[in-house]
């Protein structure tokens, strides 16, 4: 089976040949570049060869475009600033912007440079990768506030401006509707979205059931393809009956502190279940304990074809030791007997 082959029948809960894993390389693909992150970053061809070179290596089932949320925050006028070891991130949002919607910058989508680098890098992994599937990470319209505004900036809009707040949602969902399928237009397979803004350890269940979600079922209609919900690097459990019926969403990235079966049985049998391994804390494990790790959450879901093996949270660090990531593949190739390429 490909990898697209292998990937659809997750979705679909049908057989596969072994199961479809992935691997969060966003960051740890600049290893194989010889370059620096800020070149990574702004060079499309750079960050594909580095994806390119991680596929060949680890042999994961879905490519990755840059985990950049912060290029969405830039987008709307916000300050990054890059680092040595992480992707750029956003340092200042826009204060002015809390006075009123005439001083927000609405970026066009075919024509700022932060957008523009995020779409001629999934148009050139597309013409390089065929169809291996690729992910792409965007901002649902709740969430989109959170970095234009600041975390707490949207917390206190919410609650204190609500008509500043819907008028604001109604840009951001507009945004998140033509950016969104732009992607797909571009050749994203799915589309990831991190959803801090729906979690009740963040938001009140009165936010999330009369504003967040009319707003999410709003906007996702009008998305041209599926739409696969994260976690954040916290534990979603709590709202997945609220979010499981949300339109065009056919999965879930879960995050470590997520008991597999609580989430199956919120879910139910068919939507797609994503993750369970940190990727972020890699760095730190044995390559023998990683593997004992992916056969213990394989064989917990030995009976479960709609699981997608994954690492969730955040990037792979960059400092990760080569054989610690490997040990993800080797582990779920040995777990079905696959001759380990």
């Amino acid at each position: 089976m490909t990898s697209l082959e292998r990937v659809l029948a997750s979705v679909t809960g049908e057989n596969f040949d072994r199961r479809p894993f992935s691997l969060m390389t966003s960051l740890y693909g600049a290893n194989f570049t010889g370059s620096n992150l800020e070149h990574y970053y702004t060079n499309p061809d750079l960050y594909v060869s580095g994806q390119i070179a991680a596929f060949e290596i680890f042999n994961q089932d879905v490519l990755l475009n840059p985990f950049l949320l912060s290029y969405l925050g830039a987008a709307f006028g916000g300050a990054i600033r890059n680092y040595d070891k992480q992707p750029p991130l956003m340092y200042k949002p826009n204060p002015n912007v809390l006075e009123g919607l005439d001083l927000l910058e609405k970026p066009d989508i075919n024509g700022n440079k932060y957008l523009d680098y995020l779409s001629n890098t999934l148009i050139l992994l597309r013409e390089k990768t065929g169809d291996t599937p690729i992910a792409v990470t965007n901002l649902s319209p709740i969430d989109l506030p959170a970095i234009i505004l600041g975390i707490e900036g949207w917390l206190e809009t919410l609650i204190f401006k609500p008509q500043y707040a819907a008028e604001l949602l109604e840009v951001t969902t507009e945004f998140f509707i033509q950016w969104s399928n732009k992607n797909f237009r571009d050749g994203a397979t799915f589309i990831v979205l991190p959803l801090p803004f729906c979690n009740l350890r963040i938001i009140t269940p009165k936010l999330l059931k009369e504003v967040a979600i009319p707003v999410l079922t709003k906007a996702f209609k009008q998305v041209n393809g599926p739409i696969v919900l994260h976690h954040v690097g916290t534990s979603l459990i709590g709202s997945l009956d609220s979010l499981k019926n949300l339109p065009n969403v056919v999965g879930f990235y879960v995050g470590k502190e997520d008991q597999l079966h609580s989430c199956r049985e919120k879910l139910g049998s068919k939507k797609l279940i994503v993750g369970n391994i940190d990727g972020p804390s890699l760095y730190r494990r044995k390559p023998e304990e990683v593997k004992r790790h992916v056969h213990a959450i394989l064989d917990k879901m030995k009976d479960d074809n709609s699981y997608l093996l994954a690492t969730s949270a955040a990037d792979i660090e960059l400092d990760t030791p080569l054989e610690n990531i490997r040990a993800v593949k080797e582990g779920l190739f040995e777990f079905y007997g696959v001759a380990n390429g």
